[in-house]
């Protein structure tokens, strides 16, 4: 069973429901969460009654996976909602499990003097990026800049989500610098975000969401 000490009413969690051709996910809320079930809100989602669904959601910079069975669908006043069971099991994910996105989007990065310092003098240099979750980001950077950065460097992130969104402010650490396979001209790294807020984490989720989920919409166009 889940605790309310880590999933709370109101806090965002990923819903996904698995066919045999494709898999869906929907960005909902806990409604209400009891020693017996959890209620979501319920948004057109292809569920049915007794349906096993995955359920992620993130707390204090980890995330969390569980798998339950549909119990009923319903309303909660006006609200469409869903009731699933309590899990027997909640399984803390690593990083590299997170809902990834691909991406190609610019960022501006600059290092950091120690854990926490901010060189001013440092300049920022230009990259972008290649894949985006919760837990982290890949980003390609020119192969003369990247001889700056070193795995294990602290650094600042700079970018927007997309057009419309205020400017992110990111600290990271690089985890490793890799080879592009597609061009000497770039190398590739991988960072994992530092003191990372749930909000945050909540905004970066529900935009990969609904990215993905425009891009399947377009896929299934007719052309």
């Amino acid at each position: 069973m889940i605790k309310t000490d880590i999933l709370n009413v109101r806090d965002r969690i990923e819903l996904h429901i698995t066919d045999k051709e494709s898999e869906s996910i929907f960005s909902v809320r806990v409604q209400e969460i009891d020693e017996s079930r959890i209620v979501i809100d319920r948004r057109l989602m292809p569920s049915k009654l007794g349906d096993e669904v995955t359920l992620i959601f993130h707390k204090n910079d980890a995330a969390y996976r569980f798998q339950a069975k549909v119990l009923e669908e319903t309303y909660l006043e006006r609200l469409p909602v869903l009731k699933v069971e309590q899990p027997k099991k909640l399984e803390r994910m690593q990083r590299r499990s997170y809902f990834r996105l691909d991406l190609d989007r610019p960022l501006l990065l600059r290092k950091q003097i120690g854990e926490r310092k901010l060189d001013e003098d440092e300049p920022y240099l230009r990259a972008t990026i290649a894949d985006l979750s919760a837990g982290g980001v890949k980003f390609r950077v020119l192969t003369t800049a990247s001889s700056e950065l070193e795995d294990g460097n602290h650094i600042q992130l700079v970018f927007k989500l997309n057009e419309n969104e205020s400017i992110m402010k990111l600290r990271a650490q690089i985890l490793k610098i890799a080879e592009n396979e597609n061009s000497p001209l770039y190398k590739v790294a991988f960072c994992r975000f530092l003191d990372i807020t749930t909000k945050i984490q909540e905004a970066i989720i529900v935009h990969n969401i609904r990215f993905q989920r425009r891009y399947q919409f377009e896929k299934k166009k007719p052309r």
